[in-house]
């Protein structure tokens, strides 16, 4: 009973690490776009 705790523990924090992984990632590309928008924007004004 001890070891199925300590591994669905283990499982519960890999899982939130790769979602926080995932957000991260998402928010790094949402980033990116906005940033590659913001300077089109700029060329495109000059």
């Amino acid at each position: 009973m001890t070891y199925f705790a300590r591994g669905s523990q283990w499982m519960v924090i890999t899982l939130s690490a790769i979602s926080y992984q995932l957000s991260a990632f998402s928010f790094q590309l949402s980033a990116i776009r906005y940033t590659g928008c913001f300077t089109s924007s700029l060329f495109l004004l000059t």
